[in-house]
């Protein structure tokens, strides 16, 4: 029953990049707190340009994609590296963004920051804080949370 909640609709594409790509697996953690509750943890895998950053369970889905700098260096090429980190803006006009779907609702980060790093093995670890809003009644939300050792596809 949980594979046929995920795979339906928007999540199919989630649901297939993070559980059915039989070449990659999701690993890791990214732990996520929605308004100060915490919502709980789930493996992810990264990938691609802009790099997104998707992880799943039964109770939510998070999705991160991680741009550009405020310089213009990009997500993709500054931790395709050992040692590599970067802090990405969200706002209006970037390319990075934090979504959290989460008991039937979503809420989607419209400012704030993620910050991340790329370990020896080229796992993906960091944090992100943004505020934003939730998208089905408009009311306000605070995205924060953490990764830990996320495998990426290169």
């Amino acid at each position: 029953m949980a594979a046929s909640v995920l795979q339906s609709g928007c999540y199919e594409a989630i649901y297939k990049a993070v559980v059915d790509d039989p070449d990659h697996k999701a690993g890791g953690a990214v732990v996520t707190t929605l308004s100060g509750v915490t919502v709980g943890s789930t493996p992810a895998l990264a990938q691609r340009d802009p790099m997104t950053i998707d992880g799943g369970n039964v109770n939510f889905i998070i999705n991160i994609t991680a741009g550009d700098d405020m310089n213009g260096a990009n997500a993709h090429h500054a931790l395709g590296v050992a040692g590599g980190t970067i802090s990405l803006p969200i706002e209006a006009t970037s390319r990075s963004s934090v979504m959290l779907s989460y008991g039937g609702r979503r809420c989607q980060a419209t400012a704030g920051v993620i910050d991340l790093s790329c370990d020896s093995t080229l796992h993906i670890s960091g944090t992100f804080d943004a505020t934003g809003v939730m998208v089905d009644n408009g009311e306000p939300c605070q995205l924060n949370g953490t990764l830990t050792s996320i495998p990426q596809v290169l």
